[in-house]
């Protein structure tokens, strides 16, 4: 004999109930909340690292202009160019 409806009905509801607790799992395993929270040390650690790379970058563009402002009013290093060439938009010399 075939099952019975009931028997069919109660199947399909805990059928139901693990499939809600398996999505429900599936939700907290995946919230940006726990993700964060979990990862917080990986994130800090790249946040610093940016930010040291972004302070060592900054402080080598300011060790450079100070080289560069030196060159220029330095009367022994200002260097004399005869006949500069002219740039065109791309910063390529211009074929003459």
């Amino acid at each position: 004999m075939g099952t019975q409806p009931e028997e069919l009905e109660r199947e399909i509801a805990q059928s139901r109930v693990e499939l809600g607790r398996a999505l429900d799992q599936i939700e907290q395993r995946l919230s940006p909340r726990r993700m964060a929270r979990d990862n917080r040390g990986r994130i800090q650690a790249t946040l610093g690292a940016i930010a040291a790379l972004m302070a060592i970058m900054a402080g080598t563009k300011a060790v450079r202009s100070r080289r560069r402002h030196r060159r220029a009013t330095d009367p022994e290093t200002v260097r004399v160019e005869i006949a500069p060439r002219r740039e065109s938009r791309r910063g390529l010399p211009k074929r003459r």
